[in-house]
């Protein structure tokens, strides 16, 4: 019988790394922050994962619960919370203790050099319908989670520049303050004044503002998205759009926190990149057109 609760918590302490690995990528490098977020959440997940009977991973359980203990107290100091970070290693060390008894008890084979029992060799059993279906459904959560974890400094920097994320943003009070940090952005072949007749809900200071309420508890507090218009030259534009955020680690933005890694930060990302190149061929389209009336 496996432990069913076991299974629970270290599935509940991977996606909740979904929290941590925001976090700390809003205080380091995602260099740094990408290989520790990727070993932490799809370790947990995978051990969590085996014990719940996908065989294939159970070998492997004891170094992945270890490996993933030692990422996540990493992520965890990276996010600037050092306390939770000790307490994290602590908790991960109690779990690889769980996991050694889980796989010592219910399956001494792995400690053996052979799959034998004695003189009667163990027949591995043919896995039914139902376990092959529950891996393939947990080799595809763990290709999903790792996708988003190694794209996520991509999809939250698509199109813009290292000078056009540092930059302040217009409307949005202590930038400097804001960990929580998304930006896009696409090059469009009109002057701005052309470029602002489509962006919507204009600001009275000259930039673009829609507030994403759904975001909000995903990622602990309000956020903003905000369009900044940049000029080129006479006939070449920037549209920007920047979200913001503080992105300080709290208890109460945890739960939330796998919502909006898993399904509010790419459907923002699809949403924000299909407006901005909307808006883009609509500015291109009109300036054209004006173009050759005046010819």
């Amino acid at each position: 019988m496996r432990p069913f609760l076991l299974a629970l918590l270290l599935l509940l302490l991977g996606v909740a790394h979904a929290g941590a690995g925001t976090w700390a990528a809003g205080r380091a490098s995602a260099w740094l922050v990408t290989p520790l977020w990727l070993v932490a959440m799809t370790g947990f997940l995978a051990v969590s994962f085996a014990i719940f009977g996908v065989d294939r991973l159970r070998i492997h359980s004891e170094p992945m619960t270890l490996a993933a203990t030692l990422a996540s107290a990493g992520l965890l100091r990276l996010a600037g919370v050092g306390v939770w970070s000790l307490i994290g290693l602590m908790i991960g060390l109690a779990f690889c203790g769980l996991v050694r008894w889980w796989i010592r008890c219910t399956h001494p084979e792995i400690r053996t050099p052979t799959v034998t029992t004695g003189d009667v060799p163990v027949i591995p059993e043919a896995p039914t319908l139902r376990e092959r279906i529950g891996a393939v459904a947990a080799y595809g959560a763990l290709l999903i989670t790792a996708l988003l974890i190694v794209l996520r400094p991509w999809h939250t920097a698509w199109g813009t520049t290292a000078a056009e994320r540092a930059a302040a943003v217009p409307g949005v009070a202590r930038d400097a303050e804001m960990r929580y940090r998304i930006d896009r952005g696409v090059t469009v072949h009109a002057p701005g004044d052309r470029v602002w007749r489509w962006v919507p809900q204009l600001g009275q200071d000259g930039a673009g503002l829609h507030h994403n309420d759904w975001l909000a508890r995903a990622a602990g507090d309000v956020k903003w998205g905000v369009f900044v218009v940049a000029p080129i030259d006479a006939s070449t534009s920037r549209l920007l759009v920047h979200t913001r955020g503080p992105g300080e680690p709290s208890l109460g933005a945890l739960p939330m926190s796998p919502v909006g890694f898993y399904l509010l930060e790419p459907a923002q990302f699809i949403m924000e990149r299909g407006m901005l190149l909307r808006i883009k061929e609509r500015a291109e389209r009109a300036y054209a057109g004006s173009r050759e009336d005046v010819r």
